[in-house]
């Protein structure tokens, strides 16, 4: 089985990659995803400010793009965060069984927030930002392109782990015995 995660930054996307690993799935890592796709897939593993503006084309990847994601897709079960966001689509029609998980915030303005002291943790100043309203409208297009596409599956859920979802609601939609460890929360207040 295939699980991917659709969630935008900031939205719980390393605690559901956690949370895969727990359940003794082969989840992509950030190695993999450099050696397979830096320089490539239009560029969706920069994680700059730049970014934030960006408008992200979910439809046009070229066929040496495509045959990265089959060839790492063939070799891993769980796929989230960057650039496996982005490509919904395309793993859509790779593998239509397979499950897909939008992980959100509970409200917008929360992701801006984290979004924003992402970057002021990591070297960003608060002058070279973009205004908040930047990271609420790619968080919010973003969600409701992935909603759109999705809107009449069954393999698809939205989860949020800040208002209550977990092992359950993870384990029944995914259909695998919840275990027996507490619920991981990675980055837990970190980018507050």
């Amino acid at each position: 089985m295939k699980v991917f995660g659709l969630g935008m930054f900031k939205t719980g996307t390393t605690t559901l990659e956690q949370c895969l690993r727990l359940l003794n799935m082969r989840h992509v890592d950030l190695e993999t995803d450099y050696l397979y796709f830096n320089g490539n897939a239009q560029g969706y593993l920069r994680r700059n400010v730049e970014d934030i503006v960006v408008d992200y084309d979910y439809d046009n990847f070229t066929t040496e793009e495509l045959a990265i994601m089959q060839q790492v897709t063939e070799n891993y079960d769980g796929f989230s965060d960057h650039p496996w966001m982005w490509t919904f689509k395309e793993c859509y029609k790779m593998y239509p069984d397979a499950k897909f998980i939008l992980t959100v915030r509970k409200d917008s303005e929360t992701v801006a927030n984290s979004d924003r002291n992402f970057f002021l943790m990591h070297g960003a100043k608060e002058e070279d930002l973009p205004d908040p309203s930047k990271f609420i409208h790619r968080y919010e297009t973003h969600n409701a392109t992935v909603r759109e596409f999705f809107k009449d599956k069954d393999n698809y859920i939205e989860l949020c782990w800040e208002t209550g979802d977990g092992w359950k609601e993870l384990c029944d939609f995914i259909g695998v015995e919840i275990p027996n460890v507490p619920f991981p929360h990675a980055n837990k207040g970190v980018y507050k």
